[in-house]
């Protein structure tokens, strides 16, 4: 199913401000509760304390200078945009670390739970969501473009003691809804 969705995701590359704007080209649940299970590729997003998930894109060669990582929940009731967040209250937020796993592309043959502990993951980002649907996506360190190569990404709850029976999930969607890539080149850095 994925792959029948690629031209539709390729084909909205370029978007507002940016050289290039994508989304994920492969998604992989991990799931705790089954660590040896590997699902393959699926177009949902579900992060808690059982639960995370990896990203790839496949990264364009152009004259990008500066990437960053984007989110949007699309809160539009005629949009039918599904997503869920459980186990915050209305003046909380739920916090997600997005992990670049440099030179550990993942693929569906060979990510599961328990094979999986990231050995280069790095915390390039952090994503506060509200029940409201507001987002806030806080990049911690400067994203190298990998251009003409795989970017991998993992996502995964910020702080489990304290949101032990929290969540979000979201079904990934070729307009802004979820997870992006996103490009910048000289003269549209920084973005709007």
């Amino acid at each position: 199913m994925r792959a029948a969705l690629l031209p539709v995701f390729c084909g909205l590359g370029v978007l507002a401000d940016t050289l290039y704007r994508d989304y994920p080209h492969l998604i992989i649940p991990l799931d705790a509760k089954a660590p040896d299970k590997e699902y393959g590729t699926v177009p949902t997003f579900h992060i808690s304390n059982d639960n995370w998930t990896a990203a790839n894109w496949d990264v364009p060669n152009n004259n990008a200078t500066r990437c960053q990582l984007g989110f949007t929940i699309n809160t539009e009731q005629n949009r039918g945009a599904p997503w869920s967040l459980w186990g915050v209250d209305d003046k909380e937020a739920y916090l997600i670390n997005i992990l670049a796993l440099e030179n550990d592309s993942i693929s569906t043959l060979s990510l599961s739970f328990s094979q999986h502990q990231p050995k280069s993951g790095v915390i390039v980002a952090t994503l506060a969501v509200e029940k409201s649907g507001n987002t806030n996506l806080t990049m911690v360190k400067e994203l190298v473009c990998q251009k003409g190569q795989v970017a991998s990404f993992l996502l995964q709850p910020a702080d489990p003691a304290r949101q032990w029976d929290s969540g979000l999930s979201w079904y990934e969607l070729d307009y802004p809804h979820g997870i992006t890539y996103e490009m910048y080149s000289p003269d549209l850095w920084p973005p709007a």
